[in-house]
């Protein structure tokens, strides 16, 4: 009997076993492009959005500067390092998912155990209700505990839908639980010490100094969802209550009229709206109060997060920045802003795309969103940034943030192709129903105009559609891959031309590839062997990176994986910015932008015959040698991807021909 072996497929085996080849090792970019436009100017745009941020303070590194640690609704922590200055804070995106934790909807840092290193707690996520603990080994954290419990062997509790705080509030040198209630009371857990290195809390009331909170809705008075904090506003040397209610456009401050060791509160000594006039704050309720001296002039400065209430959604411009103009005994808050990070944020399920809309050669940007609240209906907007760089250096100007205007649909997922061959790029775009968009430009290539936005070709996917179209098969004429809310992929074959296109179903489930819910796909040739790869965008299962060792007629994709974790509802647009650099932007449920980027180099097969061996070693040496400069061949041969080609990259290729 003859065998056969699919020599591609043998490579890929190969090259998994040896570590070489195949690498998906991108770095996630902070500071590579500027936007401006619209009352917007950043340099760091690309931190990923916020809808709901609940936020803390930490110097996690231990250097001096205060970093911040940033948690959503898509239950990520980030971790922000600050790279500036003693006076001048600047923070940087280092983890988009701290150390892979789950905190679900709170989390709280502190040196709980007295050991000079932060613990963490955090809601349970094995009950809303309970507390999980992680001790710091040397930087990284273990969950001791999904529940802690208290010295009687019951569960702590705190209700499901508040953030809860730590304090020491009785000034006896360990950290003591409270958390509010919907009911507008405070609960009180007294630490008492430690039980198997876990802190051990004593149950005290549930309704502590008699505080009951009431906010007003715009009908009646009523009990709500709270994020609660201590400090010492008035620098009297004991602990004050920050209260954010869903029922309060401000903040409510409980102060406290006894001793840093016996506490005094009462529903007297109450300010309604905090910061009073005229600086105060007004937004859609629940607001999250946090203090830092962040330009360290001596005194607390404030920062509110708006976890959203009562009074609408606030998917943007959420992140308030009050500079301390007063002092600690006397403060003065004054507003700096409302986004403290300068991020884009476009509210929520952005979808970005590449495309060279103007022909000047480089491509622009154009991201859709879910929906935006600014007029009725809620509907989704295309936001147009044109690159005023180039492609190897982009910079991107907002010019318009309704563009094709505002009644187009919901989560928009913009495409751009042409798809009948005239020369300029036609609009499709997914939508919340599961049916493509379709406009055409009538203009041209360096002057858009496009016609009435109608439905394309009666498909319809179920939910949540995100086109695709690319040239499967090689037959010249596009093809049309769709993902949809359950996670498959959509196969609509190009029976037609690239000037009169038709489609038809082939495949509901495309590959038997399925992200579980949410499938956002983009094709790309990311590892630069002449065919497409797929990297598909989930709804939970972050980035998936499918590599085609089939051929360019007949794709066969494998996944491989990738321990990067972006949040949720991601949508990736992948482009090329220079020669073996693949840039990706990462949309994301939270509105905002991550931008990832990786080198296609590296494979090791310089002559491309799939093999690796002595004949590849022969042209590395001529690469070193200067006898060869093709580009293509130096991409191959930085087999460790650190941009030069040297006796290190001929090693890695004989040990991998070796063993």
């Amino acid at each position: 009997m003859e065998m056969k072996f699919d020599l591609k497929l043998l490579k890929y085996v190969f090259f998994v076993l040896l570590g070489i080849g195949n690498a998906f090792d991108f770095e996630l970019i902070n500071n590579s492009v500027i936007i401006s436009g619209e009352n917007f100017y950043s340099e760091n745009p690309f931190f990923g959005g916020m809808n709901k941020p609940k936020v803390q303070w930490v110097d996690w590194n231990s250097d001096g500067l205060i970093d911040l640690f940033l948690l959503d609704e898509d239950k990520k922590l980030k971790y922000f390092q600050n790279i500036g200055t003693e006076n001048n804070a600047q923070f940087e995106l280092n983890q988009t998912s701290f150390q892979h934790i789950n905190c679900e909807n709170w989390f709280y840092f502190a040196d709980f155990d007295n050991d000079s290193e932060f613990e963490l707690m955090a809601q349970s996520t094995q009950n809303s209700m309970q507390i999980s603990y992680y001790e710091n080994n040397n930087g990284e954290l273990e969950v001791l505990t999904l529940g802690i419990l208290d010295g009687n062997g019951a569960l702590v509790l705190g209700e499901s839908v508040v953030t809860p705080t730590f304090t020491d509030i009785d000034n006896d040198g360990d950290l003591d639980f409270f958390t509010g209630s919907v009911l507008g009371t405070v609960s009180y857990y007294e630490n008492i010490g430690f039980n198997n290195n876990i802190p051990l809390f004593e149950f005290q009331t549930n309704d502590w100094q008699d505080i009951l909170i009431i906010g007003q809705s715009q009908t009646e008075n009523r009990h709500g969802a709270n994020a609660i904090n201590f400090i010492d506003l008035d620098g009297d040397m004991d602990l004050d209550l920050a209260w954010g209610d869903s029922y309060n456009q401000s903040l409510y401050i409980v102060w406290n009229i006894g001793t840093v060791e016996n506490p005094i509160m009462d529903n007297i000594n109450i300010t309604n709206q905090f910061p009073p006039q005229p600086y105060s704050i007004e937004t859609s309720g629940q607001n999250m109060a946090s203090f830092v001296d962040i330009d360290t002039d001596g005194d607390i400065d404030l920062f509110i997060s708006v976890l959203g209430g009562s009074f609408g959604i606030q998917n943007k411009n959420n992140f308030y920045h009050f500079e301390n103009v007063g002092n600690n005994n006397n403060p003065l808050f004054v507003e700096i802003g409302r986004n403290y990070l300068n991020m884009l944020d476009f509210e929520d399920k952005t979808s970005p795309e590449f495309a060279d809309l103007d022909g000047d050669g480089d491509d622009d940007l154009i991201i859709g969103n879910s929906f935006e609240t600014i007029s009725f209906p809620w509907n989704a907007r295309l936001k147009y940034l044109e690159n005023i760089g180039s492609q190897e250096n982009p910079e991107y100007e907002i010019i318009d943030s309704a563009f094709l205007g505002s009644l187009i649909g919901k989560e928009l997922t913009p495409v751009f192709i042409d798809i009948d061959n005239d020369g300029d790029l036609d609009f499709f775009s997914g939508e919340t129903y599961g049916g493509i968009l379709f406009s055409e430009n009538i203009g041209n290539q360096y002057n858009f105009e496009f016609s009435n936005i109608i439905a394309f070709d009666g498909i319809d996917v179920g939910y949540n559609s995100v086109p695709e179209f690319v040239d499967i098969d090689n037959d010249n004429d596009f093809d049309l891959i769709i993902g949809n809310s359950e996670g498959n992929l959509f196969f609509y074959e190009n029976i037609g031309s690239s000037f009169n296109s038709e489609y038809i179903l082939v495949s509901e489930n495309y590959l038997d590839i399925n992200v579980l819910n949410y499938s956002s796909p983009d094709f790309f040739d990311i590892d630069n062997d002449g065919d497409f790869d797929l990297m598909i965008g989930s709804g939970d299962l972050g980035l998936n990176y499918y590599e085609n060792i089939g051929s360019i007629n007949i794709p066969l994709f494998v996944e491989i994986e990738n321990t990067l974790d972006l949040g949720t509802n991601l949508k990736p647009a992948l482009k090329q910015s220079s020669y073996g650099i693949i840039d990706a932007y990462v949309g994301n449920t939270l509105g905002g932008i991550y931008h990832l980027q990786f080198s296609s180099c590296g494979g090791g097969d310089l002559n491309n015959d799939l093999l690796i061996d002595i004949n590849d070693i022969i042209l590395v040496v001529n690469i070193i040698l200067g006898n060869e400069t093709s580009e293509d061949l130096i991409c191959n041969a930085d087999v460790n991807s650190d941009e030069l080609v040297n006796i290190i990259d001929i090693l890695k290729i004989l040990s991998s021909i070796l063993f």
